[in-house]
């Protein structure tokens, strides 16, 4: 059976079971299931863990269900034991559906992205790609395979391909679009191959066996980074090699990026980036040696501040919000953008973050 195709059909049951779920009432979810000792909303956790999102957030979001608030905090206290936890299971049912469909959603835009992605986005970021790929091979890593979760169209083969010509080399991406695109790039060589899948809980048949790892410009749209790299270290050998490169949340502060960012900040709620200083801590924790942790800047040029915003738009990370907002948000945000910004052609120097560790 095509890989692929089951797991959208998975993809879309758990969703179905999801929303059914939604509704189900206090004792519905107290109920004891057909499986001795699990009650309905048990079995409904373990049903919804998708494949496609982070099974760790995932067990991390059971566990949290479970688990009572804190003795007389807020809203909870004096509530009785049973109504906590009645309450508890509808609110894990909810995240449940709603981290399903935020992974569908992202997936979507991605999808729409991925050929003009492909056109805009990669020749400017080659720097960053080579230097990522540069940073495992600086020392001849152990033997196994090459991951590289978050592949997107898989800008990084061509250049893991001059480095490891025989070595099997893996791309893992949610987005069918951006898979089908990766693939077309990986035909001529039988040595490579792409998933399609959630790059940051990785299938735990890599774990302790790949001699190195790449992601490039995707852990900063995980819904947990920390989780992800944690995955990425254990699927390494011992002294095997890890080289992240991902946007920071301040990568300028003047030019495209810089002013997007400020326009949309005036009308989405911040982002929570303290993720981005808890990074080491998690690699270290991992099993991992942090041997570099750098801000890297390198020059970009755009036409015009039109030709950034559609790009943004209709091939960058913005595609899935502005399918979500419809098209009056994005005229709003296009009026703010284009009015701060200069005339002509754009030139800026965004600084992006590299980390580079070693599996103990």
């Amino acid at each position: 059976m095509d890989r692929d195709k089951t797991f959208s059909w998975l993809k879309a049951e758990r969703l179905s079971l999801a929303d059914f779920l939604d509704d189900l009432g206090a004792h519905e979810w107290e109920t004891d299931s057909l499986c001795p000792g699990w009650t309905v909303h048990d079995v409904a956790a373990h049903l919804t863990m998708s494949t496609r999102s982070t099974l760790l957030g995932t067990i991390g979001g059971v566990i949290r269900a479970r688990r009572l608030p804190g003795d007389g905090a807020g809203e909870w206290a004096g509530c009785p034991v049973g109504v906590r936890r009645s309450a508890d299971r509808r609110q894990a049912g909810r995240a449940m559906k709603d981290h399903a469909e935020r992974f569908a959603r992202v997936a979507r835009g991605w999808d729409e992205a991925a050929e003009g992605y492909d056109a805009c986005f990669v020749p400017r970021f080659a720097p960053w790609v080579e230097a990522a790929v540069e940073a495992v091979t600086t020392s001849e890593p152990p033997e196994g395979p090459v991951l590289v979760p978050c592949c997107g169209t898989f800008p990084e083969l061509d250049a893991l391909i001059e480095h490891f010509p025989l070595r099997e080399i893996v791309g893992i991406d949610l987005s069918e679009g951006m898979v089908r695109r990766a693939r077309e790039r990986a035909a001529p060589w039988p040595n490579v191959s792409v998933v399609e899948g959630d790059a940051s809980t990785l299938d735990p048949r890599w774990s302790g066996r790949c001699g190195a790892v790449v992601s490039v410009f995707g852990l900063q749209q995980l819904p947990e980074p920390e989780l992800a790299v944690r995955s990425w270290v254990t699927a390494l050998r011992p002294a095997g090699r890890l080289s992240v490169v991902f946007w920071p949340d301040v990568t300028e502060l003047d030019g495209p990026f810089a002013l997007m960012k400020d326009v949309l900040g005036r009308h989405l709620p911040p982002g929570d980036g303290s993720w981005e200083e808890r990074l080491t801590a998690a690699l270290t924790a991992a099993g991992a040696a942090v041997e570099r942790d750098e801000r890297v800047p390198y020059p970009m040029s755009h036409v015009d501040a039109p030709t950034v915003f559609d790009a943004y738009v209709r091939s960058g990370p913005l595609r899935a919000l502005a399918t979500a907002r419809g098209e009056v948000f994005v005229d709003r945000l296009r009026e703010e953008f284009l009015s701060r910004a200069p005339a002509g052609e754009w030139h800026h120097r965004p600084h992006a973050r590299l980390i580079v560790a070693c599996r103990r």
